[in-house]
């Protein structure tokens, strides 16, 4: 990804990223998670197969309005995921996000357009549309974020399908000066707890998945965490699921 950024209020990049690469804040990115487990607003596909986390050729114009520096904005325009071309459909997204407060935003998204699909010989072009709000606050030590995202898809054998996704994700950073005084040596901990719920393309029922992660930081580039990951709810049929995770993370 290169970029061009002659101002505050308009900036330019393009390459290979998610239609909202440019996007400051986190609660729309699965690149900058916390934890092992993704959010699955920005995983799923759904009938067409295209997610927010998706990487297309795109372009951004991007900025902060410069009266009040409180709403940021970005427009994208994106070929098909494996697209590397830019020959087939076009697709447009674009989100406005709000500093209501110093450290409490929310914002709305909205990404829309085609995606080519083969399947037994037949290609077909298939529309798609996710609109979406979010939100992330910061409480002192504890951050708070989530997003709800509606999507429409075009089916292959004809319709369409409705579909709907959200996560809630609270985060709390225990620095190093508390935990020093109660003799830790570590730079910070920060206990992660996050609820997913949403459907998946031809399943009518939900799906609910829990994540709890502790993270510990030795130094501010170094990371060790463990986590557990359980499915809550699953549709009549479909297995339950869980996972322990145990990490390290090394930053340069």
């Amino acid at each position: 990804v290169v970029g061009f950024h002659p101002h505050q209020l308009f900036n330019i990049v393009l390459g290979k990223g998610s239609v909202f690469h440019a996007d400051p804040y986190n609660s729309l990115s699965n690149a900058r998670r916390l934890t092992r487990s993704r959010r699955e607003p920005m995983n799923q596909g759904f009938s067409t197969g295209v997610s927010l986390q998706d990487e297309h050729q795109m372009v951004s114009l991007y900025g902060r309005e410069t009266v009040l520096n409180k709403l940021f904005y970005s427009l994208t325009a994106s070929a098909d995921v494996a697209d590397n071309e830019g020959a087939g459909p076009k697709d447009f997204s674009g989100r406005l996000a709000f500093d209501i407060l110093p450290n409490l935003m929310i914002g709305g998204f909205i990404s829309t357009g085609s995606q080519n699909i083969t399947s037994g010989g037949v290609k077909k072009e298939l529309d798609f549309r996710r609109v979406g709000i979010d939100l992330q606050a910061r409480f002192g030590g504890l951050n708070l974020l989530g997003a709800a995202l509606w999507a429409e898809d075009d089916i292959f054998t004809g319709g369409d399908e409705s579909k709907n996704a959200w996560y809630a994700e609270a985060f709390y950073t225990i620095g190093e000066d508390n935990l020093r005084a109660i003799g830790i040596p570590l730079s910070m901990v920060v206990p992660i707890v996050r609820v997913d719920q949403y459907e998946k393309k031809g399943v009518k029922d939900n799906f609910t998945d829990l994540t709890l992660n502790l993270s510990f930081y030795p130094w501010e580039n170094v990371k060790f965490y463990t986590e557990y990951f359980t499915s809550v709810e699953r549709p009549s049929g479909v297995a339950s699921d869980w996972r322990w995770t145990v990490q390290a993370e090394l930053a340069f």
